[in-house]
């Protein structure tokens, strides 16, 4: 309500054809910050994703880890 007044106060100030340009230049920044601000959305949700598919490979590299020793005593014992 106070910026809708405080642009109105400005265009019977100073005129519509300056302040229909400051208000494309705050719109346009406007948009830049949601863009910046869905960016980091973006990027935090592809990081959770990240965190949970390295913590699926460490899980299974240990499981793997823990076989190794197993099968390779079973294949040197043979020789």
């Amino acid at each position: 309500m106070a910026i809708m007044a405080s642009f109105l106060v400005d265009v019977l100030t100073r005129g519509p054809v300056e302040e229909v340009g400051s208000l494309i230049i705050v719109l346009r920044l406007f948009r830049v910050f949601k863009i910046v601000e869905e960016s980091g959305t973006v990027a935090t949700e592809e990081m959770e994703g990240y965190e949970e598919k390295i913590r699926r490979l460490e899980e299974e590299n240990e499981k793997l880890r823990q076989r190794v020793p197993t099968v390779a005593h079973g294949f040197g014992g043979d020789q």
